[in-house]
């Protein structure tokens, strides 16, 4: 008996425990200052109110009911329990020294003008949605269960100073605010949420980490993340909207998950500061682009999914591709649209590209570098203006349009001249002007694919200082024109293929090699 006594005097305290002295909670559906609607903790029992939260001494206040907000109040903290809701009105302004939970509906819409702080934390498992206000909160933002944020209008700044945190199936919609300025995360964005985050403009000035879920930018106003951007598992980032996006840090994509920018097509409204870095099997797809501010990279993992550009790439700090660890970088690097490199800036390879746009430089001081292998399949002359510098030993340029391509003048390593897929019409491959062509390894000519000299340079010349090798259906043409052109070869000819000078005025031939067949 003694025990059973002292057990139910020890308990006693923490069932107590649960109210204290001054806690409010509602009963009955009424307007926040009808002090009716409320009861209030003496210390011992619950009892009627002598007045309405926050205009006395207050603790806890729990919201059971249907309430709206009716004054302005400053109390210390806020539960708004399953079966509750709180409705905003007018301007009146809701405080709290310490944390809002909201486990049933927090619902400030409608109305212009008033605001919620939040001196703590926001919780938030059940509806907060705002229109035309104000939130600020100052410790961390926590969404669970089905918990979801709504901001529905473009009205209102929203400030969360601290972390802010998604699990479970929350969401967090505010593709309604498209205002530069007026959505502010003072830290990292972490979510491991299943539902969506949709948004329109957004600073956050910390790290964005989405490991599960989609993160989607869906509508204008600039999108900024100044720490690093890092996506994990199966998420998925998307930007839908043609506006402004700009990334601070590197941008790292794991496991399977998904990076999708297509939406972007206007240059400089995507940008990259510190590269990045692919490590999913999942693909990144890009489209407009433009790599600003420090030298960057893009590193390329072992049995990774692709990148892919869509759009104009704009290189305007120094761009390396790499292979990352010691993985081969086995998914594609691929420009689809325009590569456009800066003047005093270098874009090099140390892995496999492929460019199907134009590349070229904005002033004499751009620079091209191929490290490793650049298919090129632009129809244009590659680095028109700047530097083409291709000759690096153990490198390989090959120009694999399927459709007739200008191959610019200048030094390579090894050169091949293909195309991409099994067509098999010819393709005329021309060379620009300019003086010699100059191939230290072997130069190499695929089916269907034909080598012209310019017909308005006289004299061109092109060297080969190691073999030439003309597959079948292959062909090396002078122009029908009266023009002298040169071939000088130091290694093998192998000629399954076609050699073709065309007139009689062409007419100066210097090659030493094992074997060469002429045509007619």
């Amino acid at each position: 008996m003694k025990r059973i006594l002292l057990l139910t005097l020890f308990l006693l305290p923490l069932l107590v425990g649960a109210q204290s002295l001054n806690d409010f909670r509602s009963i009955a559906d009424c307007s926040w200052s009808t002090v009716a609607s409320w009861e209030t903790y003496d210390g011992s029992i619950w009892v009627s109110a002598s007045y309405y939260p926050g205009n006395g001494a207050t603790g806890i206040v729990t919201v059971s009911h249907n309430l709206t907000l009716d004054v302005s109040v400053i109390i210390p903290d806020l539960v708004i329990d399953v079966t509750g809701t709180l409705n905003g009105s007018g301007n009146f302004t809701l405080t709290t020294t310490g944390n809002i939970t909201c486990n049933g509906t927090m619902s400030w819409t409608n109305n212009a003008g008033g605001a919620i702080s939040v001196g703590g934390n926001l919780n938030i498992s059940g509806t907060f949605s705002i229109f035309n206000r104000n939130l600020t909160v100052t410790g961390t933002t926590i969404l669970s269960g089905n918990g979801a944020f709504t901001d529905g209008s473009d009205t209102g700044n929203n400030n969360f100073s601290g972390v802010v945190t998604l699990s479970d199936n929350s969401t967090f919609t505010t593709n309604a605010v498209t205002t530069t300025g007026q959505l502010a995360f003072g830290s990292n964005f972490l979510t491991n949420s299943a539902g969506a985050i949709t948004i329109g403009t957004a600073t956050i000035n910390g790290n964005l980490e989405v490991n599960s879920g989609t993160f989607t930018k869906a509508s204008g106003g600039t999108l900024s993340v100044t720490g690093t951007t890092t996506l994990n598992n199966n998420a998925t980032l998307s930007i839908t909207s043609n506006s402004q996006s700009d990334f601070t840090g590197k941008v790292t994509v794991n496991n399977t998950a998904v990076w999708n920018s297509t939406g972007v097509i206007t240059s400089g409204r995507l940008t990259l500061a510190n590269g990045i870095e692919q490590n999913s099997t999942g693909t990144i797809q890009f489209g407009v682009c433009t790599f600003q501010s420090n030298p960057q990279q893009i590193a390329v993992a072992d049995n990774t999914g692709s990148i892919s550009f869509a759009g104009t790439t704009n290189v305007n700090a120094d761009l390396t591709v790499i292979n990352s660890g010691s993985g081969t970088g086995t998914g594609d690097v691929t420009f689809n649209g325009n590569v456009t490199i800066l003047d005093g800036v270098t874009l090099a390879n140390n892995r496999t590209i492929v460019i199907y746009g134009l590349l070229d430089g904005i002033g004499a001081a751009a620079t091209y570098t191929n490290n490793s292998i650049l298919e090129y399949r632009g129809t244009g002359s590659p680095m028109a203006t700047g530097v083409f510098n291709v000759a690096n030993v153990g490198t390989t340029v090959n120009y694999s349009r399927d459709g007739n391509q200008t191959i610019r003048v200048a030094t390579y390593n090894d050169l091949i001249i293909s195309r991409e897929g099994a067509n098999t019409t010819n393709r005329t491959k021309t060379l620009d002007t300019g003086s010699p062509l100059v191939v230290n390894g072997n130069l190499t000519i695929n089916e269907y694919n034909l080598l012209y000299y310019n017909s308005t340079i006289n004299n061109q010349i092109i060297q080969i200082n190691g073999d030439l090798t003309l597959t079948a259906n292959s062909g090396f043409y002078t122009p029908n024109a009266d023009v002298i052109q040169s071939l000088i070869v130091a290694g093998t000819i192998d000629n399954s293929g076609t050699i073709y000078f065309q007139r009689s005025t062409t007419k100066v031939y210097r090659y030493r090699a094992h074997w060469f067949r002429r045509g007619n």
